[in-house]
């Protein structure tokens, strides 16, 4: 009978020493799961009139050796770490489902419309409080909605903790008592420029036809320099499959000539582009996009020689028309610098220089679509050879 006593104490025993060790490990894990690194880029404090301040990073107090707890927004913009009260104690920014309503995700900010939405928990959720803390729907036109504002960085708005955290202010302007109590919550993380193309395009038809210049108007929040772009054209405004895809261009300039491709004649090609600032954030795509008409077909490629090649003044100079034309000959009109004729609208016309030196010559090619190039050249007269006059000998 004492034997089955000792066994059950032993087995008791045993099982309360399981017990305290399953507790303090998951104790252990949640303190060191709420600790985060003080270079975490939120800090400051939130205020609730139930459960008093919300520290959002030790820096703020000063005890990260001792506890190096924050709260952090990643790249894509969800919340990860904690944030401390001393009467409610950890608040994880970051906690899993199921989530009591919509948004059905927890906190998060958006780069394109400024908003914090979802859901924050307390971990220290007893009597059958949940800890739920709201920070913003995406929907449902919430007034109280939890911004950042671009620029500051600050937080502005309010978050709702239900009836044990009640209104969570996160600034003190929108609590209107800012001279009394200078609280806020700031992030310091990089705002991402912005991006419109210039639906103005820039053309040199009579050397390039069909490829435009194109340019765009870069703005960043913070004065960040652009590092670098992509472009896409394609002939589909969906981009289903660009016919020109940069990639990423390491750049800092604004503006983009296609070289050695192909784009079809009378076509409306579509193009966007996005940029990225050197800090790492990238714009969304430009929208909406711009687009340009390619020509009907190339403009012509004037161009002429003379003979004799080194005339001399007053001798007669026969111009020689070399156009290349891509729909047909229409007009030719050329002017002629100390020359006469000073002007010839002949395809093949002829001039004589009246004093030596080097003169330019302008010939304006225009096919029979109206599509004009010019071109200039340079003639090089010399002096005028001397007369001789054979005499008889006596």
């Amino acid at each position: 009978m004492i034997h089955l006593k000792t066994k059950n104490k032993n087995r008791l025993l045993i099982f309360f020493l399981i017990t305290v060790t399953i507790l303090t490990v998951i104790l252990f894990w949640e303190q060191n799961n709420a600790l985060a690194a003080s270079t975490d880029n939120v800090s400051g404090y939130a205020w609730s009139e139930t459960i008093g301040w919300i520290s959002f990073n030790c820096t703020d107090s000063d005890i990260c050796e001792t506890s190096n707890y924050g709260v952090n927004i990643e790249t894509d913009g969800s919340f990860s770490g904690y944030a401390w009260s001393e009467n409610i104690g950890w608040i994880n920014f970051a906690p899993s489902g199921p989530y009591p309503a919509s948004p059905n995700y927890s906190v998060s900010y958006s780069l394109g419309t400024g908003k914090i939405t979802g859901w924050a928990r307390a971990l220290s959720n007893g009597g059958g409080w949940d800890g739920w803390i709201l920070f913003g729907k995406d929907t449902g036109g919430w007034t109280n909605q939890v911004t950042i504002e671009v620029g500051t960085g600050e937080f502005r708005g309010w978050a709702w903790g239900s009836d044990v955290v009640g209104w969570i202010s996160v600034n003190c302007v929108d609590s209107d008592i800012c001279g009394t109590s200078n609280y806020k919550v700031i992030a310091d993380i990089n705002f991402p420029p912005t991006v419109t193309c210039s639906d103005a395009e820039t053309w040199n038809y009579c050397s390039d036809s069909r490829n435009p210049t194109i340019s765009w108007n870069y703005s960043d929040p913070d004065s960040d320099p652009q590092e670098s772009y992509q472009l896409q054209i394609d002939d589909n405004s969906g981009f289903l499959s660009p016919e020109i895809d940069t990639g990423e261009v390491f750049s800092s300039g604004v503006s983009y000539h296609p070289t050695g491709t192909t784009l079809n004649w009378n076509t409306t090609y579509y193009w966007r582009i996005k940029v990225k600032d050197n800090q790492g954030g990238w714009s969304d795509w430009c929208a909406p996009s711009c687009s340009f008409i390619t020509p009907i077909h190339a403009y012509p490629a004037p161009d002429f020689s003379w003979v004799p090649s080194n005339p001399s003044a007053l001798e007669s100079v026969q111009f020689v028309d070399q156009t290349v034309f891509y729909d047909g000959s229409d007009s030719w009109s050329w002017t002629f610098e100390s020359a006469v004729p000073a002007s010839s609208i002949l395809q093949n016309p002829m001039a004589t220089f009246s004093n030596p030196g080097n003169w330019e010559v302008t010939l304006e090619a225009t096919d029979g679509d109206g599509f004009m190039c010019p071109i200039t050249k340079t003639v090089n007269v010399s002096e005028k050879l001397p007369e001789f006059k054979e005499i008889t000998p006596k």
